[in-house]
């Protein structure tokens, strides 16, 4: 008897297959990855990003023939998608006359990418040195609109915001498609820290364009600049739905769901995160920081643990630690973690003030009186009042 398997589940097994090779290839595994969208594919024929993907790793790995293949199926189901990966590949593999068709196709069409994008990717290399790519480029593929992105980028690029706002506004009056410029406002207002200017820019932007991945981050990293951390999450979960392998995006969910106090959720994210990239030291230690801030002290210990076995030379693991062990009254091994962490960097503060408690809770009154007027040196007013309660 056949089991039949939920489409459900095997979209998600799909999804999960689709991570892992990206994530291998972001370690240069090319090989794996290739097999992981093999799997991914076998069980989406249509997904149109898998065969994406799996294009860009063979083209990576050399293996042209394989790409185009996949990049024409990409074409197939999403006309012109790939032009721009086809005629890469038709340039590495020599076939002039082919890679500048596929060029062409790319520059009339919508997916059109900047032309100093274009010129400068080293797939072309050799193609800029015949009379065909010369030719190419007498032309006018690019709108006005499309100059105007040139030149604010290039100004933005050289600090030149005033110049840009100018340029913008000088724009916008009758526009017939204002959406790239409020994307130009939200961009500069981000560069010069007017988060909550940016978040306002990158929404009329988003009125245009509703499933932009850009606009989603940018807008969720505006919110969660500004304190809307519900808001920034939602941004971030749009965009996860979108492209499941944004890998950076996760700990910027987490981040978000750390400032609602959604430890959990923010938790679930870093371990996701570190399920693909195992030996990252800050995911780890972010990893840590929120168990600690969850009261989950000895889940906290565990990937401290983690971070001094790869890297016993940062302070700041020693201290996080020594925190640590201090909140579940392991006071010697607080001592020796605090004092440690003293001998990488003798100017914490923080870290006289909990050693000093970790002392004082051992019995040993006297040194953590020192512990607590050295903190206060160093400016650490907390322990002012320890100093004044204690050790009169």
């Amino acid at each position: 008897m056949t089991t039949l398997i939920p489409a459900a589940v095997i979209a998600q097994r799909s999804k999960e297959y689709y991570m892992t090779a990206a994530a291998m290839l972001n370690s240069g595994k090319t090989d794996s990855a290739s097999l992981m969208l093999d799997a991914a594919i076998a069980r989406e024929p249509d997904n149109f990003t898998f065969y994406l993907k799996k294009g860009e790793v063979e083209y990576l790995r050399g293996n042209i023939t394989e790409a185009l293949r996949n990049f024409e199926i990409v074409n197939s189901i999403k006309t012109g998608y790939a032009d721009l990966w086809l005629a890469k590949s038709y340039a590495f593999a020599d076939k002039d006359s082919m890679a500048i068709a596929y060029l062409k196709s790319h520059l009339q069409s919508d997916y059109r990418v900047r032309e100093k994008i274009i010129k400068t990717d080293a797939a072309f290399n050799r193609l800029q040195l015949s009379e065909e790519w010369f030719r190419v480029w007498q032309e006018n593929w690019y709108t006005e609109e499309d100059l105007l992105e040139e030149d604010i980028n290039f100004m933005l690029k050289n600090d030149q915001y005033l110049d840009a706002l100018a340029l913008i506004d000088s724009k916008r009056p009758g526009s017939k498609n204002p959406g790239p410029l409020y994307r130009y406002k939200a961009q500069i207002a981000g560069d010069m820290g007017n988060y909550k200017a940016a978040a306002m820019d990158w929404t009329e932007f988003l009125n245009y364009n509703s499933d932009n991945p850009e606009a989603l981050k940018e807008r969720g990293n505006a919110y969660l600049n500004t304190g809307k951390f519900k808001e920034s999450a939602e941004d971030f979960s749009r965009l996860l739905r979108i492209e499941p392998a944004s890998f950076d995006v996760y700990i910027l969910r987490a981040k978000a769901y750390q400032g609602q106090k959604n430890y959990n959720d923010a938790i679930k994210d870093l371990n996701l995160f570190l399920s693909y990239f195992p030996n990252d030291e800050a995911a780890i230690f972010f990893c840590g920081q929120l168990n600690y801030e969850n009261g989950n002290y000895v889940e906290a210990l565990r990937f401290f643990n983690r971070n001094l076995r790869i890297d016993n030379s940062k302070p700041d693991y020693f201290k996080a630690r020594g925190k640590a062990y201090y909140q579940t009254k392991m006071y010697k091994y607080a001592i020796e973690d605090l004092s440690m962490s003293l001998d990488l960097n003798p100017n914490d503060g923080e870290v006289y003030y909990y050693k000093g408690f970790a002392r004082y809770y051992s019995g040993d009154s006297t040194g953590a009186c020192a512990d607590w007027k050295i903190a206060a040196r160093l400016g650490d007013k907390k322990a002012v009042e320890q100093i004044i309660k204690n050790c009169q």
